[in-house]
């Protein structure tokens, strides 16, 4: 069985992530068990914390593949000696209690979150307030509009929602969604001849639960189509929660009467943490990653991630990724601390941009910061350079703006917009590969996602300074 789950394990998540991150695991049966249970034991902690976090769904349909409904459990191990050959052991007493299960998601569910490590404070006491209301059935109010910067929550308090009012209001029926998926769901619907089954699908929801609302913006035809959907929805008693990147009314280009909407419901903004909230969430994250930190580490880091959850989330991985290259035996983190936080974003970028984004500002910190010219963007040139521009470009727009795949074509001088999907896709795939990209003249090689997130943060401090 370990044999043929490795090798699932392998096939699902490529040759070159299992050798990075499989090579020195080892699989068995946990004994006693009262359902089959397959152990993956990582040979340290941040090892194990991050197959579990990064492969849930790969080790779940490898379970699968290696035969039918297993159980995945992955816990960290110990390196000892025996014969004079290293293996890897399970930490039998601490290893079980913080191993995390890897059970199958129900069909169709995407939620990742729950209420149940959400750190409540001043920035989003409110929001989190008003979501409990409408998860256990006690809002007096039909909508509710969460808003908020990047990275501040707002997805995980969502997710929590939808799975507090599952548990509290069985039998209830409801739906969460993107406005992209709701966008491309119309469109196929339309297509098909199918608009009648797509409404009747959503208009008999109790809760319907919409992420990224702002992708709507410039879409007529499908911002229309949600007009109706909500009247339809809130006329029968139903209630929906939707979130933004920004208020309502500073969303570009929405329809009137949806905006008019939205602010008669209630409308709760998740701001950045202050000192006292940034302290829980250092604890809590560093706990969830099972993580010991000082309390000059906690201090170091509570002063230094002064922007998003994200970031913060961001600077702990990086902390644990070089502890263990430093090996035991290192005492001070701080240091270490100011080295994993040297590429992160700066406090003014971490907060998001207060107005929406345009290409042109996005693709001119792409090509500031590439040495690309906007000729060279445009035309048919295929310089490693040009193309890693036109790559990031292409994903940066896509992911900071509501811009759709054909009008970034057009913005980008691309005559076909299945140019802009590959290319986002591949920047994509090598951010998940962990690729590395060599920037020439002394810069030297970085990592891509590195190389994005410093891009990113660069784009909103643009557009800060813009509205300053």
């Amino acid at each position: 069985m370990g044999k043929r789950f490795a090798e699932a394990v392998r096939r699902h998540v490529g040759a070159r992530n299992y050798d990075h991150w499989f090579s020195e695991v080892e699989y068995g049966v946990r004994p006693g068990s009262s359902e089959q249970t397959l152990t993956v034991t990582a040979p340290n902690r941040f090892a194990a914390d991050t197959i579990r976090r990064r492969f849930r769904d790969e080790l779940v349909s490898a379970a699968g593949d290696a035969g039918g409904e297993i159980r995945v459990e992955v816990c960290a191990g110990e390196v000892t000696r025996r014969g004079g050959r290293v293996s890897s052991e399970p930490k039998r007493a601490e290893g079980e209690k913080r191993a995390a299960a890897v059970a199958p998601k129900r069909r169709g569910s995407k939620m990742r979150y729950g209420l149940g490590d959400y750190v409540v404070g001043a920035s989003n006491e409110l929001a989190y307030g008003a979501a409990m209301q409408v998860a256990e059935g006690k809002a007096g109010f039909d909508l509710l509009f969460v808003h908020g910067g990047c990275g501040l929550g707002k997805t995980h308090l969502i997710q929590g929602l939808c799975r507090r009012f599952a548990s509290s209001q069985p039998g209830r029926r409801w739906r969460f969604t993107t406005a992209e998926q709701f966008t491309n769901q119309y469109i196929v619907a339309v297509r098909e001849h199918r608009l009648p089954a797509f409404r009747a699908g959503l208009r008999k929801l109790d809760l319907l639960v919409v992420d990224d609302v702002h992708f709507l913006s410039r879409k007529t035809a499908t911002q229309s189509e949600f007009l109706h959907t909500f009247d339809s929805i809130v006329g029968h008693g139903a209630k929906i929660v939707m979130v933004s990147d920004n208020h309502p009314k500073l969303i570009a280009d929405f329809n009137a009467a949806l905006v008019s909407r939205f602010v008669s419901g209630m409308v709760a903004e998740i701001g950045v943490p202050d000192a006292s909230m940034r302290r829980r969430l250092v604890c809590a994250l560093a706990a969830r990653l099972g993580m010991e930190l000082s309390e000059a580490s906690v201090v170091s880091l509570v002063e230094r991630c002064r922007g998003s959850v994200r970031e913060i989330e961001g600077a702990l991985t990086t902390l644990g990724a070089m502890r263990e290259l430093r090996g035991p035996g290192a005492d001070d983190d701080r240091a270490t601390i100011g080295m994993a936080l040297t590429h992160r974003l700066t406090e003014r970028a971490a907060v998001g941009p207060v107005r929406p984004i345009r290409y042109e500002q996005v693709a001119g910190v792409v090509q500031r910061r590439l040495g690309v010219t906007t000729e060279q963007m445009a035309g048919k040139g295929r310089s490693k350079k040009v193309v890693l521009a036109r790559g990031l470009t292409a994903y940066l727009t896509r992911k900071l703006t509501t811009l759709s795949y054909p009008e970034i074509a057009r913005a980008m001088g691309r005559t076909s917009h299945s140019t802009i999907v590959a290319a986002k896709q591949r920047i994509e795939q090598q951010i998940a590969d962990g690729e590395m990209v060599d920037l020439g003249e002394g810069a030297g090689a970085v990592r891509l996602d590195d190389l994005a997130e410093a891009l990113r943060g660069g784009v909103f401090a643009e557009v800060g300074a813009s509205a300053a």
